[in-house]
């Protein structure tokens, strides 16, 4: 059927071009704006400085350059269908259809962006595709009332798809030359090639400030590169970077007893915290080589960590064992580990007290209020906040008799803390608050949904210093473990943000399959040692 209209006042002649310049700067302008926001929400005033203006203009840059690709296909389109198409109605809606489909996703990936900045910092991408790839964990991606934010998105995106059809409505009926519509195209393709240059060959923002860089960088080309390095397999690292570590091997499962020798300091004294057992196991060549220092890894739980029969679920560890095995292959240095015992105040003392309390006031107050009243405990209440007792315990009160008690190596590279679920919490917390004392974690399984993710935002603002520290985390697809990822992937881009390199001193692994206790934690145990410990020096 033709497409014709009433009156020449209600055709106003208008290009397909006309149409894609239109959604060229729609999309800029939105973003930008969408930017501004972003920097008025979340950067401190002032507001009108020159690193702002360098902000906006490198934010415009990415916008610009993911706009003239979202027009391109529109473009493409415009030159490959034939001209005596466009005044069929049947091209029409189908031509519309995609346009409200495409605005709706757009629309989404806006709102979504501004709401997910608040509480991810640059992770929207990762929580959009794990979104994706596991819609059963919606609860814990979107907002509480999805379904009227959703709604709101399609009437936005309704809105503009029905102004932008009237006003282009006349489009159908212009006609260009075949030279004249590759032309177009061919420009456009340029000026995407001129943008890429100067995205990524571009001089970088002046000011290192991560909160205006993380800014300066959202927007769809984050998510488009999220998507493109996604994908990982089984025990491999998964990062927004996309660095890809060789499978794992897994070990055996280990033989009942201790291997090595173990002294065992039963009670140790604390004016901090309770007394506990401490238990420190020592290298095949502490006996011998009577000159030779030692760096020191100090495990949480440690009665879990060298004898069977006193672990949680009849299954330890294998430190010893798993150390023995890395020596003996020349895969890591030969270390001290102190395996401090937990008490019954085991949680009081693991779950970093500044990360919950920094839910006060916010909208993670109410989960955290309901998750302490569950273990009888008021937020305000200082008595279940022992995190930081803890800590000073390991570090002026443990810390100095081992050294004194055993030939160690005292400084920060030589000193690591390791744990899992909330072993693995308290663990990169020390790190966070004793930057100065220990020089990597080993976080296994980190139990990170604890008050609707509070520790992700905690820690996302106060990691270690890269240059200076290591830091390990893993989790499995299994019990518990089963809820970590999304909130693996926010922190996996904390790390990237504040300047960590996967690979080199920050590792995240996924294991399928793996569940959340000792008997799959002793399995890939390895990997952190050989992480923090590396090749053996020539000279200790």
């Amino acid at each position: 059927m033709a497409y014709t209209h009433n009156s020449p006042a209600d055709a106003p002649q208008r290009t397909p071009y006309q149409f894609a310049l239109f959604l060229f700067l729609s999309i800029v302008i939105a973003w930008t704006a969408l930017r501004a926001l972003l920097i008025y929400r979340f950067v401190p005033a002032p507001h009108f400085t020159r690193e702002l203006g360098e902000l906006l203009l490198h934010g415009f840059k990415l916008d610009a350059f993911v706009a003239l690709i979202l027009v391109v296909p529109v473009l493409g389109w415009f030159l490959i269908v034939p001209q005596r198409w466009y005044i069929e109605r049947w091209q029409r809606f189908f031509f519309w259809f995609i346009a409200s489909v495409v605005a709706l996703v757009h629309v989404t990936l806006m709102l979504a962006e501004y709401y997910y900045f608040s509480e991810f910092s640059r992770r929207f991408d990762a929580a959009a595709l794990q979104l994706a790839l596991h819609p059963d964990q919606g609860e814990l991606l979107l907002p509480k009332h999805a379904s009227w934010w959703l709604g709101g998105c399609a009437a936005a995106a309704g809105l503009f798809v029905i102004v932008t059809k009237r006003r282009y409505a006349s489009m159908w009926l212009t006609t260009a030359s075949l030279w004249k519509r590759i032309g177009l195209v061919v420009v456009a393709l340029g000026l995407i090639a001129g943008l890429y240059y100067l995205i990524e060959r571009g001089a970088p923002l002046a000011r290192k400030d991560r909160m205006q860089l993380e800014i300066a960088d959202n927007g769809l080309l984050t998510l488009a590169r999220a998507a493109w390095s996604c994908q990982s397999h089984d025990g491999e690292l998964k990062t927004a970077a996309g660095w890809q570590m060789p499978p794992v091997e897994l070990q055996p499962e280990p033989l009942l007893g201790v291997t090595g020798t173990v002294q065992t300091h039963d009670a140790f004294p604390s004016t901090l915290v309770d007394a506990r057992n401490v238990h420190v196991w020592l290298p095949p060549s502490y006996a011998t080589d009577a000159g030779r220092h030692y760096p020191v890894i100090y495990a949480n739980d440690g009665q879990n960590q060298f004898d069977p029969k006193l672990s949680f679920i009849g299954t330890d560890w294998a430190l010893d064992e798993t150390m023995t095995r890395l020596i003996e292959e020349k895969k890591v240095r030969e270390a001290i580990i102190v395996a401090v015992w937990n008490t019954p105040k085991r949680t009081m003392e693991y779950v970093p007290q500044k990360a919950v309390l920094s839910s006060l006031r916010t909208w993670r107050e109410p989960a955290m209020r309901q998750l302490l009243k569950n273990q009888e405990i008021r937020l305000e209440d200082p008595s279940w906040q022992l995190s930081g007792n803890y800590l000073k315990f390991l570090v002026t009160e443990l810390k100095p008799f081992i050294d004194q008690q055993y030939r160690t190596l005292t400084n920060r590279d030589d000193t690591f803390i390791m744990g899992s679920s909330a072993g693995a919490m308290i663990s990169l917390y020390a790190v966070s608050e004793y930057p100065q004392v220990f020089g990597g974690a080993a976080c296994l399984s980190t139990h990170w949904p604890m008050g609707d993710g509070v520790l992700v935002e905690y820690f996302r603002h106060k990691l270690a210093d890269p240059a200076t520290h290591r830091i390990y985390f893993d989790f499995g697809t299994a019990t518990l473990d089963k809820t970590y990822e999304p909130y693996q992937l926010k922190m996996d881009a904390a790390m990237e943000a504040r300047g960590y390199q996967a690979g080199t001193n920050w590792l995240t692994y996924k294991f399928a399959g793996a569940e959340h206790s000792e008997k799959d934690w002793c399995k890939r145990v390895h990997v952190p040692l050989t992480f923090l410990l590396g090749k053996p020096a020539e000279n200790q």
